[in-house]
């Protein structure tokens, strides 16, 4: 795809884009365990950037919290008591394995790329 420099054209041909970039995305998954549909918002990337452990290892607990303040799917009161847990924090934990946990924020991370941009190095 070439490009180039911005002109006047861009804006107005793209005006639509630009007024709806930075509005939050959904993203639905279905857990198949549970047979049910769970809709997070695609984390931002300050909420991503304490997931990374030492030696690349992911930091479990933080996926776990970004997952946790990205959901949109309402955990009641009922639920939470149901699971025995008293946090929306804890019912994630206890409702997504740690692998799943791994898979679905890469899940959401991969919506992150929707509003990337492209670095060009001379």
């Amino acid at each position: 795809m070439k490009t180039k420099e911005l002109c006047l054209d861009d804006i107005l041909n793209n005006i639509d884009e630009i007024n709806d970039a930075g509005k939050d995305k959904e993203v639905t998954i279905t857990h198949k365990r549970l047979n049910a549909d769970f809709t997070f918002l695609v984390p931002e990337l300050k909420d991503l950037v304490s997931i990374g452990g030492k030696d690349s290892d992911m930091n479990i607990s933080e996926v776990y919290k970004a997952l946790s303040m990205n959901l949109i799917t309402r955990i009641t009161d009922k639920m939470l008591k149901a699971l025995k847990v008293s946090t929306q924090l804890d019912a994630v934990q206890k409702l997504f394995t740690k692998d799943e946990a791994l898979l679905l924020m890469a899940t959401l991370m991969d919506g992150l790329e929707d509003t990337a941009i492209v670095i060009k190095k001379k």
